[in-house]
């Protein structure tokens, strides 16, 4: 398993899964600001709704 800080949304507090990842191990680095814009981007792409956070994300 690998951790890295990544842009995601969180499960809702009922939910039986996990959240949503937006971005890639390979974006880790970049600075917030652009770790969001890249998240938003996709989650706007693929219809995805929700809170966007940065934190630890494992795959």
């Amino acid at each position: 398993m690998t951790t890295y800080r990544a842009a995601y949304i969180s499960a809702d507090a009922g939910s039986t899964g996990g959240g949503i990842v937006l971005t890639s191990y390979e974006d880790r680095d970049l600075p917030d600001d652009e770790l969001l814009a890249k998240a938003g981007v996709y989650a706007e792409e693929h219809g995805i709704e929700g809170d966007i956070e940065i934190g630890d994300w494992t795959d």
